[in-house]
C-alpha cells in the first residue's frame, strides 16, 4: 500500500495501519461508549425505576453533582451536534438549490456552501457553540431568575445509587 491514500469510486481508502485510521478507530470506540452511555443514562431510570420518561431536569442534576465532567461533556456534546448541523445544512442547501445560487453575487448565500473554511460556516458553527454554552448554563441553574424543576431528583439519586459506587455520589458524603 502507499502511504498517500487512494481514490477508488466515491470515498478515499487509506491502509489499516495508517495514522487517519487508528485515530477513527479510536474515535470510534470512544463515541460508542458515551452514546451507549449517555443512552443508559437517559433511560435507565425509566427502565429500573419504571417511573415516567426523563426530563430536562436529569441535566440539571448531573451538572449540579458532576459539574467538571458534565458541563464540558454537554458543551462538547451540544457543538458536535451543532457542526454537524451546520454541516448538513451546507451539504442539503448545495444539493437542493438550482447552481446559480451557487453562483450568488451574495457572499452570504455563496458562504453557506464554503464548508471547510468559509466564515459564514464558521459563523453559525460559532454562534451554534455559543448558544450551547448558554444553554449549559442556564441548565446548569447558573443564571438568576432561573426556576428548574428538581422535584424529580430523589428517583434520579435513586437510580444512580443502584449503578454507581457511593464515592461517585457526592450526596452520601
Amino acid at each position: 500500500y502507499p502511504s498517500a491514500p487512494q481514490a477508488t469510486s466515491s470515498f478515499w481508502v487509506y491502509p489499516p495501519w495508517s495514522p487517519i485510521n487508528v485515530k477513527l478507530t479510536i474515535t470510534s470506540y470512544v463515541l460508542s461508549a458515551l452514546i451507549g452511555g449517555h443512552i443508559f443514562a437517559v433511560r435507565g431510570p425509566t427502565w429500573l425505576l419504571g417511573h415516567k420518561a426523563v426530563e430536562f431536569s436529569l441535566v440539571t442534576f448531573s451538572i449540579h453533582y458532576w459539574p467538571f465532567i458534565m458541563a464540558p461533556y454537554y458543551v462538547v456534546f451540544a457543538s458536535a451536534g451543532a457542526y454537524h448541523l451546520a454541516y448538513g445544512w451546507s451539504q442539503a442547501l448545495r444539493l437542493l438549490l438550482p447552481a446559480r445560487t451557487l453562483s450568488s453575487p451574495s457572499p452570504l448565500i455563496r458562504g453557506l456552501f464554503k464548508v471547510e473554511k468559509g466564515p459564514v460556516f464558521n459563523g453559525l458553527v460559532a454562534g451554534f457553540l455559543a448558544a450551547s454554552v448558554v444553554a449549559v448554563v442556564a441548565f446548569g441553574d447558573l443564571l438568576p431568575g432561573m426556576n428548574l424543576s428538581k422535584e424529580r431528583w430523589n428517583e434520579y439519586k435513586t437510580f444512580f445509587e443502584l449503578i454507581a459506587p457511593s464515592f461517585l455520589l457526592p450526596w452520601k458524603k
